[in-house]
């Protein structure tokens, strides 16, 4: 709730005059202000992070995280690749990497991101669910319905993946079972 970001603020605020040069605590100060709509703010925390730890990769996701949310998309790209340059194994980083790709319709390059995601998490059903939607803009439904079955199968409310599996399974003729998956979505 807003109170209890408000009280973490007070809380972090008196870390920083303990820890003034203390990049994490900058990065929570960021997501904190991320949370209450605050971009700004969170921005100017996220690169105070950064100017303390250059080699912080969190930070790095977290600025590119907003500006993907705002659009900029070439820069988001760029925190993203600083944050793998740092952390190759940052699945979070691989897997916008991949939506920003799948948006630009590099499928390809947004399967590699994806597939880099659930190599370093193998239980990131969200990576899951959006190699299957690769897989599906390129018509290959046997291998996307895979891919949409581990997510559901890793987090078994995940509505969009039901949803997805509806998709493919109307797509490759199977329209029972797509009612199936459809109705999963929803309830």
């Amino acid at each position: 709730t807003r109170g209890d970001s408000q009280n973490a603020l007070k809380k972090i605020e008196e870390m920083i005059v303990q820890f003034p040069n203390e990049a994490s605590i900058f990065n929570i100060k960021g997501v904190i202000f991320k949370s209450l709509n605050n971009n700004n703010l969170a921005v100017e925390c996220f690169n105070k992070a950064v100017s303390l730890k250059p080699d912080f990769a969190q930070s790095h996701f977290n600025l590119g995280a907003i500006c993907q949310e705002n659009n900029n998309l070439d820069e988001a790209l760029n925190f993203y690749k600083k944050a793998l340059a740092i952390d190759p194994t940052y699945s979070n980083a691989n897997n916008n990497l991949g939506l920003i790709h799948l948006e630009r319709n590099n499928l390809r390059l947004a399967i590699s991101h994806f597939e880099l995601a659930i190599q370093a998490q193998p239980s990131y059903s969200e990576a899951h669910n959006n190699l299957g939607a690769a897989f599906q803009v390129l018509n290959e439904f046997n291998k996307a319905i895979k891919c949409f079955e581990t997510a559901v199968l890793i987090s078994p409310n995940y509505a969009q993946a039901q949803n997805n599996l509806g998709i493919s399974f109307q797509a490759i003729g199977q329209k029972n079972i797509a009612i199936r998956h459809y109705e999963n979505a929803i309830n």
